[in-house]
């Protein structure tokens, strides 16, 4: 039980975090966005995003082994706003490594859950329809 409490109040302080972070976007302030994307990774994660991010394919197979699917779709959605700013900021190659990242972790979590998620069905056809722009 106190699992479980704990890991919905971790998914309302994230949602509130990530709230930000996109209202700071929408607003075209990207250096705020970008530095609450990294507070975002260490207070709410425990990750150095610059470390994750250089992760070979051995240890970020580890890196998920050792998560939950919340924390996975936690970090996808992080991966895909913190993508989404660098596109707004000019910066294509970075984003399409995240934006690939963060459709990679929502499949993983859609195949571990065994649940039907209409809002991750949603971000997986966003982050496909998105990806595609740029591979072309």
């Amino acid at each position: 039980m106190y699992e479980r409490d704990y890991i919905l109040r971790m998914i309302e302080a994230f949602a509130k975090m990530l709230a930000a972070i996109v209202g700071f976007r929408e607003k075209g302030e990207l250096d705020k966005a970008r530095a609450l994307v990294e507070e975002t990774y260490e207070s709410m994660l425990k990750v150095e995003s610059s470390e994750i991010k250089e992760y070979d394919h051995e240890q970020w197979n580890q890196f998920c082994s050792k998560r939950s699917p919340e924390e996975l779709e936690m970090l996808a959605d992080l991966f895909k706003v913190e993508g989404e700013i660098l596109l707004d900021a000019g910066k294509p190659e970075q984003a399409t490594w995240l934006l690939a990242k963060a459709l990679e972790l929502l499949k993983l979590v859609e195949a571990q859950s065994g649940a039907f998620s209409l809002s991750r069905s949603d971000k997986i056809n966003e982050l496909e329809k998105t990806l595609s722009k740029w591979e072309t």
